[in-house]
C-alpha cells in the first residue's frame, strides 16, 4: 500500500519547476486518500480487504486495560485472576491493527446502532468465551442489564440479558456443531474407542434455524468439536447425511456442515445479519509449563512473524478449518466471516493454561488438564469482540436508520 511507503518522499532544498511541485500536490492528495480509504473501510465484514486487514497488527500494552474486574459473568475456568495467576501483563493487552483504525466496544455505541434488535450468539465453548467476555464490557459500562430467558422455539431456549435503554436484547445457546448431534452409543471399530457423536452433517441445528427465524443478528462458531477423527483420540464422530453413514473425515465433514448453515443463512439474507467467528488456535501444553510465569510457556504477546510460524508449522489445524471457512463463505454469500486466527495465535500467554481451577492445577495434573485452546478473561477475546464492534459499525444495515425488520 503507497501510504506505507510515504515516509520516503523526501524534499531536497533545490527549487522545483511548477510542474513538479503540482505533481508532488497530486501524490500527497493520493497519499492521503489511501490512507482515508484504508481506515474507513467497511471491508471487515468478509471478504477482507487486502487493503486494511484487520488482522495484521500486534498486541501492544493498553493503561485502559483490562477493561473490567471483578466481572460476575465470567465461569471458574475463565476467570485465571481470581483462579491464582499471578502475572498481570496478560490482561494489559489490546489489538492494534497496522494500517487500519478498529473501533473499539463503546455501550453506547453498540446501543445506539442495535436499538430494538435482537442478537443471538451462538457455538461451542470458545464462543462461550467471547460470550462472557461480551457480557463483560457491557457490565462494565454500568448500565442496566436484566436477566432473560427466551424460548424460540421446542428445542431452542436461550438465556441472556435486555437492555431497557436501547429496547436491545442479547441472547446465547451452547451448540457444539450448528449442525444436528446427538451422542452416540457403542464401540468405535476404527478407533478402538467409544463414538463421540452422531452428526447429520447436512441438518442445521434446531437451535441455529430457530433463531435465524427470528432475530436481527447471529454471532457464530464452531471447529473445536470437529476434530474427534484424529489418533490417540478415545472417541470418533459418526457423520451423517441423508440419515446414512459417511466415511467423512472431521475436515470434509466440517466443510459439509459449513455449507449447511450458509443455505440457511441465505434463506434469510434480506432480514438477518450473519458474522461468523474464524478458527481459535490452540497452544500445545506441556508439563515443564507449570513451573513457568504465564500460561502455555509464555507472559507475553508472540510478535508477528513468530504467531505465523505458528500458524504454518505448529497449528495446521488452525489455518487449515479458517481456510474450510473461507472457501465457504465468500461473495455473494451474506456472512462476513472475522479473522480472529491470526490475532489470537500470537498470545499463547493468554490461555487459560493450568488457571481454569481455584489455586491453578497441581504439577502432576497439568500434563492432563491444561487449557492450553480457551481463554483467560479478561484477555484475548475481548479483542474478538472489538473486531465484531467494528463490523457492527461498518454496517451499512445498521448505520443507516432503516430497520431490517421493518
Amino acid at each position: 500500500m503507497a501510504a506505507r511507503h510515504s515516509h520516503d518522499l523526501i524534499l531536497q532544498s533545490r527549487p522545483f519547476a511548477k510542474t513538479t511541485v503540482s505533481r508532488l500536490v497530486l501524490l500527497a492528495l493520493v497519499l492521503v486518500a489511501s490512507v482515508a480509504t484504508c481506515r474507513s473501510d467497511p471491508a471487515l465484514p468478509q471478504p477482507i480487504s487486502p487493503r486494511c486487514d484487520y488482522s495484521d497488527g500486534e498486541w501492544t500494552y493498553s493503561k485502559t486495560n483490562p477493561r473490567y474486574k471483578g466481572c460476575p459473568y465470567i465461569r471458574e475456568i475463565f476467570d485465571c485472576r481470581d483462579n491464582g495467576r499471578g502475572d498481570r501483563r496478560w490482561e494489559q493487552q489490546k489489538w492494534s491493527p497496522r494500517y487500519c483504525a478498529i473501533k473499539y466496544f463503546n455501550a453506547a455505541r453498540f446501543q445506539k446502532l442495535m436499538a430494538n434488535k435482537t442478537i443471538a450468539f451462538i457455538g461451542d465453548s470458545l464462543m462461550t468465551n467471547m460470550w462472557e467476555s461480551f457480557s463483560c464490557m457491557l457490565w462494565g459500562y454500568n448500565i442496566k442489564m436484566l436477566p432473560v430467558q427466551q424460548r424460540l422455539g421446542p428445542e431452542a431456549k436461550f438465556t441472556g440479558f435486555h437492555l431497557p435503554k436501547s429496547n436491545t436484547t442479547i441472547l446465547y445457546r451452547f451448540s457444539s456443531y450448528l449442525t444436528k448431534a446427538s451422542r452416540s452409543q457403542g464401540r468405535d471399530p476404527l478407533h478402538g474407542g467409544r463414538h463421540g457423536y452422531t452428526v447429520d452433517v447436512d441438518i442445521v441445528d434446531p437451535v441455529l434455524s430457530a433463531a435465524a427465524a427470528k432475530v436481527d443478528a447471529v454471532v457464530l462458531t464452531s471447529g473445536m468439536w470437529w476434530q474427534a477423527n484424529v489418533p490417540g483420540r478415545k472417541v470418533s464422530n459418526i457423520y451423517k447425511m441423508q440419515g446414512v453413514d459417511t466415511l467423512y473425515s472431521d475436515l470434509n465433514a466440517y466443510k459439509k456442515s459449513l455449507y449447511t448453515v450458509r443455505e440457511l443463512l441465505l434463506k434469510y439474507k434480506s432480514s438477518l445479519l450473519s458474522y461468523y467467528i474464524s478458527f481459535s488456535p490452540q497452544h500445545k501444553f506441556e508439563p515443564r509449563f507449570a513451573t513457568l510465569p504465564g500460561t502455555c510457556g509464555y507472559s507475553l504477546p508472540l510478535n508477528q512473524s513468530a504467531a505465523k510460524a505458528f500458524l504454518s508449522n505448529q497449528a495446521a489445524s488452525a489455518a487449515t478449518y479458517t481456510a474450510a471457512q473461507r472457501q465457504v463463505f465468500t461473495s455473494p454469500t451474506p456472512v462476513r466471516l472475522l479473522d480472529i486466527t491470526a490475532i489470537s495465535a500470537a498470545r499463547p500467554d493468554g490461555h487459560v493454561g493450568q488457571y481454569g481451577v481455584k489455586g491453578g492445577l497441581p504439577v502432576g495434573q497439568v500434563a492432563e488438564r491444561g487449557d492450553c485452546r480457551h481463554w483467560c478473561l479478561p484477555g484475548v477475546p475481548d479483542s474478538w469482540v472489538d473486531l465484531m464492534h467494528t463490523a457492527w459499525e461498518n454496517e451499512p444495515a445498521l448505520v443507516e436508520p432503516a430497520n431490517r425488520r421493518a
